[in-house]
């Protein structure tokens, strides 16, 4: 799915500390690709489309980054 998308694919460290919105952030990512929408909560999902859009396979489902005219997320 990132080869389809034209982005180059970084695994998130499963053994890390930090979790999958601190990995996201400190690599500077532009999106999220996800199995399924469910992998995450609410609380996770809106944190990420602070500074990153969300692209789920299964079902597919797009989640824009939050603009930056409408406010800032984190």
């Amino acid at each position: 799915m990132a080869r389809r998308l034209g982005y180059v694919l970084h695994w998130a460290d499963a053994g890390s500390v930090l979790g999958l919105v601190e990995q996201a952030a400190g690599l500077g990512v532009d999106v999220v690709l996800l199995p399924s929408s469910a992998h995450l909560d609410a609380q996770t999902l809106n944190r990420l489309m602070g500074f990153a859009d969300v692209e789920c396979a299964c079902p597919r489902e797009s989640f824009a980054r939050w603009s930056l005219l409408g406010g800032v997320h984190r």
